[in-house]
């Protein structure tokens, strides 16, 4: 039992590997089941057999990015009657060297069962990402992450709606509130730089070691953009106005 779910679980591995990081189909479409079923994350995506499923999937390849996967979860469990469930959950966050930005959580559930010859294949697949910009018609949030981008680069916080804004503050609180006072007063004196450089951060910091944390806590963050060839970081205009507006409500001493 225990060397069957460890052969799944690699199988799956092997899969999500191949499909995210390398953007490489074939270890999917190789063990599709002749009467798979499909379920992606966008509405109108589910199709059943493997001729269709994979159209879908040959069709929208050229939309995969590269991403880096981390934080996985797993879980392989027996349905009987020879078939497996193999879920295997992960951050994706897309390759820094492509010019989008996305960071989502993805969820993949496989059904597996061996055929007549005694391979694996997949009877049943259940893919989504816990995002909500995946328009219907893209494997992958490629607009989304297109238009995060250019924000990104843009110092213009109107071109944002308030719908926009209050989405994206409840992200930031969520990211914001837990650091450390100290640390949040460091934020908010830097988001009063338009841009500010790593020696301006650390005359800014009180002790080393906040730097290093904020640094941390920084790169899981979507809110902040590095310029290797200036040497410079900038907050999301969003998070900047955010991050002001926070300042202004701090006592004058």
């Amino acid at each position: 039992m225990a060397a069957v779910k460890d052969e799944l679980l690699h199988l799956g591995r092997t899969i999500l590997y191949a499909y995210f990081e390398e953007t490489n189909l074939g270890p999917l479409l190789a063990h599709l089941a002749p009467d798979v079923i499909w379920l992606g994350a966008g509405q109108e995506m589910l199709a059943e057999g493997r001729t269709a499923v994979t159209a879908i999937f040959e069709k929208g390849q050229d939309q995969l990015i590269p991403c880096r996967q981390s934080q996985e979860r797993t879980l392989v469990r027996s349905l009987g009657d020879g078939l497996w469930l193999v879920q295997i959950c992960s951050l994706v966050e897309t390759d820094p060297s492509y010019k989008m930005y996305l960071q989502a959580y993805q969820r993949c559930a496989f059904c597996f069962r061996k055929n007549q010859a005694g391979d694996w294949e997949i009877a049943y697949l259940n893919h989504s990402m816990a995002y909500e910009a995946v328009r219907e018609n893209e494997l992958f949030a490629i607009s989304q992450g297109i238009r995060n981008f250019r924000k990104l680069k843009t110092a213009d916080p109107n071109l944002f709606t308030p719908q926009d804004k209050e989405l994206m503050y409840q992200l930031i609180r969520k990211l914001f509130q837990p650091l450390s006072r100290e640390e949040q007063q460091v934020c908010l004196t830097l988001s009063l730089f338009p841009r500010f450089s790593r020696a301006q951060a650390e005359f800014i910091c009180p002790h080393p070691d906040t730097l290093a944390r904020l640094e941390e806590h920084w790169k899981r963050s979507p809110f902040l953009a590095y310029e290797p060839s200036q040497g410079t970081f900038a907050f999301h205009p969003v998070f900047q106005e955010y991050l002001q507006g926070q300042f202004q409500e701090e006592s004058w001493s």
